[in-house]
């Protein structure tokens, strides 16, 4: 994950044509398959009795959904709550993974430099790629269980009490959201907005900063 970054960067930033280019066609493949797996990873997260035959399938699709409950985390005695705030983390690390990515590019040729509009953008792409795991991580501590003395308990997480403070249950709800889905779908809605005025004003710092939202259309 950390060497493909500096690598989406460089690719997923190519001259917009009124074509579509190679490049353009094989990223969007790319998208398409990512999103299928991905999708596949949602289905197996329900709780069925699936063949034999198929699990080989789901624990592959699992990488792609970034499932760090596969590593057994809870073997070495982290708590549920710090668990998932690992999941959460991953999305903001990549953002300071690209600054950082984005100050060591300054070492070498000035054809390798990163530029802060197209940075942004290659942020942007990242997110829209992994947007169905930021949103099963954000909706993780809203999938509760119950229990037969009428209390609940979250899915992934069965040490942690749905609606109970004590198990850090609410810390979970508001840092997931706030740090995934509200930022995220706040940026895009801003963006949207600003886009015709910006636009008209041919402010070409926003439209390449928000290339991964609009170059399609």
């Amino acid at each position: 994950m950390g060497a493909a970054i500096p690598i989406f960067y460089y690719f997923m930033n190519s001259p917009v044509t009124a074509k579509a280019s190679t490049m353009l066609s094989t990223t969007m493949a790319f998208g398409m398959t990512l999103t299928l797996l991905q999708t596949i990873g949602l289905v197996g997260l329900v709780s069925l009795s699936w063949p034999s035959y198929m699990q080989p399938l789901m624990d592959f699709v699992s990488i792609f959904m970034l499932d760090l409950e596969s590593l057994n985390f809870d073997c070495v005695g982290v708590s549920s709550a710090m668990r998932y705030g690992v999941s959460v983390l991953c999305w903001p690390a990549a953002l300071g993974w690209l600054v950082i990515c984005g100050l060591l590019s300054k070492l070498g040729p000035g054809k390798l430099h990163f530029q802060k509009a197209k940075a942004l953008s290659t942020l942007g792409q990242l997110f829209q790629i992994g947007f169905t795991i930021i949103a099963k991580t954000a909706l993780m501590p809203f999938m509760c269980y119950s229990h037969p003395n009428g209390k609940s308990s979250v899915l992934r997480f069965s040490d942690v009490i749905c609606w109970e403070e004590q198990t850090g249950h609410t810390v979970m709800v508001i840092f997931g959201l706030i740090m995934t889905m509200v930022l995220y779908w706040c940026t895009l809605l801003w963006a949207t907005i600003q886009a015709p005025k910006r636009s008209a004003r041919a402010d070409m710092f926003f439209l390449q900063a928000t290339r991964f939202l609009f170059f399609r259309f």
